[in-house]
This record gives C-alpha cells, structure tokens and sequence, in this order.
C-alpha cells in the first residue's frame, strides 16, 4: 500500500535527489495546427500538454513552418497526470490558447487559432519613434556611476541625449534619487520622442541587502531547507516592496542555480541540489517579485539567473564548465527555468559558465533555442557583469574585484558583441564599457553582421517586459509603494524573516536532550566568531558585495545578531555564565562571508580555532552539555565539531533576525531538511533531507481508534503525536492515517525522526478496518491567519455527508463535486466583493473566486469550476495537502482572512 496520497504525507515529504535521466525523451500521439486570426501559419509555436495547475508541462513540442505539431518531448520531470489534462499554445507576441484535452477526438487537436496580444499594438507605437541610437541605447545598462550622465540619460558624443534601458549599481553602491531623476527627465522629455523609463537594477539575492536599513532574508539555501514556497513567495513581495521603498525597480533575482558540488562559491544563493526545489522555491520567489504573471501592485522585474547550468561546473569551479548531456540539463537544470517562465518572469540572466565548453553568453542553442523558443521566453536576456567580454576568456576571475581601477579582465571586442547579440543577449550589463557596446553594436547592424531584425527583437522584449511591469503607464512606480519608507524594515517584514529563520533550521545532532535549552534557570555559556556579528550570519552580498563583518552597519534597524536573540527570547535563563560555572555551552561559528569565485573551495574540510576546539574539549570532560550552531552558506565537512558537540543545529546564513535561530534553541518546533547532501570524511554523512526534531524515543502505540470513516478512506488517530508508520511503509510526521484498503489488518510503528532507523517502536496490535468504495475529499479549516475564531462573515467551507454527495440542495453544507468542482457556501454576515485566491500547497496560484454580495443573516454558495492540484514534482494527484487562502471583507470593512488546507478524509 501506499500512503503518499495522505495529506500528512504531502505536507511533510522531502525530495529525494533527482535522477538523471538514461532513457530517450518518449514521444505522444497528437497532431494539430497552430495559426494566427487571419489563418496564417505560426512557425516555433510552443504546443505543451500539462496538468491542470501546473508549471511544468508533461510534454512539448514545437509548430513547423506550416504550423503543424505531432512529435513531442517528454518533461524530463515526470508530470503522470490524472483528471483535467490541457493543451497550452502560445507563441511571443500572442495570447495564449489552452484548450482542454478531453476536447480533443482521434488524436488531433485540429486547428488552434492565436490572436495577437493587444500589447503588441502599444509596443509597435513606442517603436515607430525609435531611430536605431536609441533601440541600441535600450539594449544598453551601464553601471550608474559610470560614463556621462545628464538628468539619467546617456550623451554620446554627437551631444543628443539617449535614454538608456537600465543602469546598475554593484556592490554597495546606490543613489537614492535616481528614480526622482528618470521622472523629472521624463517629464520634461521632447514631444515626439520615445518616452521609455530607464529601470534601475541590483542584487536584491535576499532581501533588498545591498542598501543599509533593509531587511535581510536567509539566503536561498536556508529557504530550500525550510521547503515553503508560500513562505518564500511572502519573502518575495516584502522584498519587492522594499526595493521600491529604495527607489530600486529591477532585481538581478532569483538564482535557479541547482549546486551539485558545494565547492561552488554561490552554493547558498541555490535553493538545493535538486530540479524540484529550484522550479518550486523559484516560482514561488517569481510569484512575490511579480505577482500572479507580473499582476502585482508592487511589482518589479524579476531576473531568473544564470541561463544555463551554473551549478553543475566540473569541481564547483565558479564560471567553469559543465560537462553534461542535453539529457543532464533538461532532467537537472532547465526545469526551474521552465517554472518561472510559466509564471512569467520578464528577465532573465545569462551565465558565466560554459557547457561542455560553450560560453553561455554566445551560446544561441541554449538562449535562443531552448529558452526563447521551445520554452516560449518573451521577455529579455540579460547579460551578466562584463559577461560579453568575458566570453572572450572564459573562466576568467578577477583576483581583486570590479570596478575601476581592479583587474577587469578581458576587454570588450566587436566580435564578441556579434556572437552575443545573434545568440540572443538582449540587454547588455557594461559597466565602464557601455561607451564601446554602443559603438560596436551601432557599426555591427550598418554592415549587417547583425540584423536590424535582431534588434527589433530585442528591443520589443524589453518594451514589453517594461509595459508588464508597469513602468510604461507609471515611469515614477507606483505611489502606494515608490519611496514609501514605511516599507523599509518594517515590523511586518521582519516577521516574515524571522518565520524564514526559524523554518530554516536544521537539527543533524541532538544527544543527551541538549536541545531545546530551558528558558528559565538555566546557566549558558555563549562563545565563538559568530555569536554576536550580524554581517558574519548576514553572509555576503550583505552592504557589500562580500559582506559585511561587523554589526556597525545594522545600528538602528533593529537587527538582531543569535546571541542577542537569545537574550530576548529567554530572559529568564544565565546568557553571561562563565564557561566554569554553566550548565550548557552555546559554541557559534561558521564560514566568513564570500561571494561568487572568491568562496570556492578546493575542500569542504571546516577547521574551527584550535582555541575553541581545545575549550569544547575542557568543557565536555567537565560534563558540560555542548551545542553548536553552524552559521554557512553550504555543507563542510565538520566531523570535530559533530565529535564534540551533543547537539548540532545548521542555522544557514539566517540574515538580520538572529532572534529565529534563538527561537529554535529554546524549543520552537524545528521543522527544516537538508536541502542538500551533507558531507562526511567518507561520504555522505547526512542524506538530503535529513533533520531530526525535538521528539523522544517513543514506547510501543497503542492501535489507533476511528476518527471517521466515508466512501474509500479512514482515517485513524494514534495515541501519540509522534511520527508513524503503517506496516514499516513510508514515516510521516501526523498523528492521523487514511486511504487504507477495506478489510486490511494493519500493525503501526512509531520513531523520533523521519529520517532516524535505529528509534523505531514495537509493533503495536493489530487493527483491521473496513471502507466503502468511493474516494471524497473533504474540507478542514485552518485558521493560522485568522486573529479571532468568528464564523461570521468569513467563507466557511466544509465537507458534504457522504450520503448527500449528488445532491447539490441538500443542507447548508457546501458541496464537493466528484470531478473536483467545488462549491463555498458562507453562513451570515455582510459579504462586500469576497474572493478566494486558490494555491497548491507549494504556493503555485490556481485560481482567484469572486464572490457575490450577500446582506446580513443571507447564505449562499458560489460554485467553482473544476481543477486539479499538484504534488511536489508537478503530478496531479486527486488528494493531498492544498492550501487555499482568502481574503473577505466583513461588515466593518476590514480585510479577514482564512486558509484552507484540502486533503482526503
């Protein structure tokens, strides 16, 4: 039997390392035709089978220059479906078709018909004003301290003023008013000329973290160990929101980057070593940055980087190569471009490295073929840092940085140029050599080295990313969020990071119950480099490229280093013991902070202070109890530490709330995995997703007793609130069982940790259950977002009786379709333009409710179209944790809002 269809099991299960995939892409019978309103053939129309509600698609495939499809390509994730299957159409430039797949007879689609996005309309007249300088100006992004400047714009030597597509700033450099600036310079901007804002873009990689005063996020590698995408997706909309604040409209972020050697320098900017948490967290990430396909307020431009395979280098070599198959890359690292794409990211960034040693800044099959084409891209790809130039010398890494003055390495040539712009590099980051692209590219086009189509192209892409973003129609941002300071690290945000840290954490040791520390009494011992030094447990592009160091950057915004958390969090315990007089010794270290090449290692090997491992050793002959927090950006080996410490907890690079880690000390529940394989000396030492939790070794349960029983599942109650297992199958970490076979007996065992063989209970007696024969779904609420337990003017949905099931009149209760419609009932109350925004449980948005107008003491119902949820590979699956949100406003005008969580009972 299996129990992965449980809504325990989907709420706690952890990815395996994906596999790659051996065998040849299989194929799918169907035919079809795509063409435009006028009957013409589309050619490199992107044809996609896909579940319903999901990003990744099961299969491809692309239309020939009749516009014709029938070969596809199966996802290199497996996307089995069941229930509603879709076939999306679309194509630049077009709005997208989907049709249902049971309309489909014979195996043919016949013809789908696309019609031109009315979009295009408005980017042809931006267009029609533009001479060639100024599409070329548009393909441009200098460094914002860089070259002449007037009022924002760029002044070429023939003295007419040019607006440039972007500027940049790296490191810690930022003006606060450049914004104000491309306003006023538009304002004043010449009647009949293109008036397009120029975006102003940094690395906001987490957290708006490069300006002084704003919330500082766990990096990418902590959140994939928190495995919550509705947590990251939050991350993302505060980090929007305070990049506006600042002034800031584009994000060089997020990093779909899959490590596969953590030797890499730009580990921790990756969600995990598996395509799985890239697509989920990324998409997630996307969805906050820009909201449901770029429909946010606050939104910015995302930038999805670094197309293709930047994790995947030969000895985690930063800008190296990666050696791997097409095969290799579509299991491993496409699909999270995938994801984001269909979410609808408007940027994305090419990378440094090569594939099988192919430059990706000039590689035209990946950025053109792939990306662009089969998935169906229409936004812009951007280049990295001078990642033209170094195409020139690939590998290539500066020994002293950036900027002027360091070792910029190669420099810019024509050539290069050429081979980027035809591979597909739209924007151009140039940094002190903006100048030089400019003219190149100018002189490529004049002797048609590079077509005036190319650059149409390019510049129609940015446009439209413009126009997405809302920069066209609103060149100052939107005024409830641009410049708004209130943003800035607000209490609200800081939350969220804090929630961020503490679903971060993960536990790989905890012997003789030295976790959690009591809050009271207790004499503790804090020593080590990172106890109290917000930029060490900041990590680097923190201020500075590199990071910080120091905790003088954080005065005054309320950042809180670990061992300040814990001095707030537990008041009542010792936090200034002497080591000789203290019952638990709290060691903090971990890595320095680092960015890119600078932070690759030729060993995972960590070596703490001599010092402090000659005072672990006292202390624990003494019989003092030892825990050690690790403060890093990937996995190192540790075998000394581990050796010397009763309890191990990983707290990443939690940022500026130190406060989580300290919450995690003192006995919040601790929920995070390894998100990546943990070394060892000999291997590995800890498997991905690992992470133990505070539970005791568990006596032999009882059998369970019968909670409920209707159609096709029961669910059980053990005794106990430990985790389970039926039979020695998969643990789960719920205390309730259901989907069981009728007349089955089952024995339940019960252990610590999910990931922990040797704690393992008896057996406890038998039980023998019995069902009927139909699956139901039902409905239980959670009200995690709810400040009071009213049942009055908010949607209150629940489950229909199993013998009222088709009777779609019977009670007050809602009912659940079997084919997946839904119907929300709401009981009472004042209902003003309600709605529910559908997601799955890993944050991906399904739908969005209206619901009508009720007055007071009236009922009512609004049924719901039918879909489908997925699991955490993309499947359909017709049971399981979905987490539906909504927000409804009661007769005092305020928002309440609710969360759902969906599952089979």
């Amino acid at each position: 039997m299996t129990l992965s269809k449980t809504r325990a099991a989907l709420a706690f299960l952890y990815l395996a390392p994906i596999a790659i995939a051996t065998q040849a892409f299989g194929a799918v019978t169907l035919t079809g035709k795509v063409t435009d309103g006028q009957g013409n053939a589309l050619q490199n129309a992107v044809v996609m089978i896909k579940a319903g509600g999901n990003l990744i698609a099961s299969a491809r495939a692309l239309t020939d220059a009749q516009g014709n499809f029938g070969q596809f390509k199966s996802a290199a994730i497996e996307v089995a479906g069941i229930g509603e299957t879709l076939l999306v159409v679309k194509k630049a430039g077009y709005l997208p078709k989907t049709v249902n797949y049971s309309e489909i007879s014979g195996g043919n689609a016949g013809t789908v018909v696309l019609e031109s996005d009315p979009l295009e309309r408005r980017i042809d007249s931006v267009m029609s004003l533009m001479n060639l300088a100024e599409k070329i100006a548009q393909m441009t992004q200098p460094e914002l301290s860089s070259g002449p400047f007037s009022n924002g714009v760029s002044t070429p030597n023939s003295g007419t003023s040019y607006l440039y597509g972007s500027v940049l700033n790296g490191g810690s450099g930022y003006s606060s008013t450049f914004l104000n600036t491309v306003t006023t310079t538009l304002n004043g901007w010449p009647a009949g000329r293109a008036r397009i804002p120029t975006s102003y873009g940094k690395d906001a990689v987490h957290g708006n973290a490069g300006v002084a005063g704003y919330t500082v996020f766990p990096h990418n590698i902590g959140l994939g160990a928190a495995r919550d995408s509705a947590l990251v997706r939050r991350i993302g909309e505060a980090t929007a929101k305070e990049l506006w604040a600042a002034g800031i409209d584009l994000n060089f972020s997020p990093a779909i980057s899959v490590v596969r050697d953590a030797r890499w320098g730009r580990s921790y900017e990756s969600y995990g070593e598996t395509a799985e948490l890239a697509a989920q967290m990324g998409a997630a990430m996307v969805r906050g940055l820009q909201g449901e396909r770029y429909n946010a307020p606050w939104r910015i431009t995302a930038t999805a980087k670094h197309f293709l395979g930047d994790g995947g280098t030969t000895d985690g070599k930063d800008r190296g190569n990666t050696a791997a198959t097409d095969d290799q890359l579509r299991a491993i690292h496409l699909p999270g471009y995938e994801a984001v794409v269909e979410q609808g990211v408007l940027s994305v960034m090419a990378s440094f490295n090569q594939i099988n040693t192919v430059h990706q800044h000039i590689d035209s099959t990946r950025l053109t073929g792939w990306l662009k084409t089969e998935l169906g891209f229409d936004g812009y790809i951007i280049s990295d840092w001078q990642g033209i130039a170094n195409s020139n010398q690939p590998g290539f890494t500066s020994p002293d940085g950036y900027g002027p003055g360091a070792n910029q390495g190669p420099s810019l040539t024509k050539e290069a140029v050429r081979k980027a712009v035809n591979a597909g590099i739209d924007l151009a980051m140039e940094p002190g050599s903006h100048t030089s692209f400019m003219k190149y590219l100018d002189t490529l086009v004049s002797s048609g080295a590079v077509s005036q189509e190319r650059i149409n192209d390019a510049v129609r892409r940015i446009l439209r990313a413009k126009f997405r973003a809302g920069r066209m129609d609103n060149v100052a941002g939107p005024s409830e969020y641009a410049g708004k300071t209130a943003n800035k690290n607000s209490a609200e945000h800081r939350a969220i990071a804090r929630e961020a840290v503490r679903k971060s954490q993960v536990l790989l040791k905890n012997d003789n119950s030295a976790l959690p520390l009591s809050k009271n009494g207790v004499k503790i011992h804090v020593f080590g480099s990172h106890h109290n030094n917000i930029g060490l447990q900041c990590g680097g592009w923190t201020i500075n490229w590199q990071g910080d160091t120091t905790n003088a950057a954080f005065s005054g915004v309320g950042a809180s280093s670990i061992s300040k958390g814990m001095q707030e969090v537990a008041p009542g315990a010792n936090l200034s013991a002497a080591a000789g007089d203290a019952d638990v010794i709290v060691y903090v270290t971990g890595e320095r902070p680092y960015a890119e090449w600078n932070g690759d290692l030729t060993s995972l090997d960590f070596n703490p202070p001599a010092a402090d491992m000659t005072n672990l050793a006292n202390y624990r002959s003494q019989g003092k109890k030892i825990v050690t927090v690790f403060v890093t950006g990937r996995p190192r080996i540790v075998t000394q530490l581990l050796q010397a410490s009763d309890a191990f907890l990983v707290a990443w690079l939690p940022g500026t709330e130190g406060g989580g880690v300290a919450d995690i000390l003192f006995g919040s529940a601790i929920t995070g995995t390894l998100p990546v394989t943990w070394p060892g000396a000999n291997g590995a030492q800890f498997q991905y997703g690992f992470g133990l939790n505070y539970l005791k070794t568990p006596a032999a349960p009882n059998a369970p007793t019968l909670a409920s029983k209707s159609h096709n599942s029961v669910t059980l109650t053990p005794n106990a609130a430990y985790e389970f297992s039926i039979d020695s199958a998969a643990w789960l970490r719920s205390n309730e069982f259901t989907d069981l076979t009728a007349e089955t007996e089952y024995t339940f065992y019960q252990r610590v940790a999910a990931t922990d063989t040797t704690t393992a209970s008896a057996s406890s007696p038998g039980l023998k259950v019995t069902t009927d024969n139909e699956p139901i779904i039902s409905i239980a609420i959670q009200d995690r977002e709810i400040p009071s337990a009213k049942t009055d003017n908010i949607v209150i949905i629940q489950p229909l009786s199993a013998a009222a099931i088709n009777d779609l009149s019977a009670g007050p209760n809602p009912v659940l379709l079997r084919s997946g419609g839904v119907k929300f009932f709401w009981h009472g109350g004042v209902i003003k333009g309600g709605s529910l925004n559908i997601y799955d449980a890993f944050g991906n948005f399904i739908k969005k409710i209206n619901i009508n107008d009720k007055s007071a003491g009236e009922s009512g119902e609004r049924a719901v179209a039918q879909w489908d949820f997925t699991d955490r590979k993309g499947r359909i699956v017709p049971d399981g944790g979905y987490l539906v949100k909504g927000i409804v406003v009661g007769r005092d005008g305020k928002d309440k809002k609710v969360s759902f969580i969906l599952g089979v009972r």
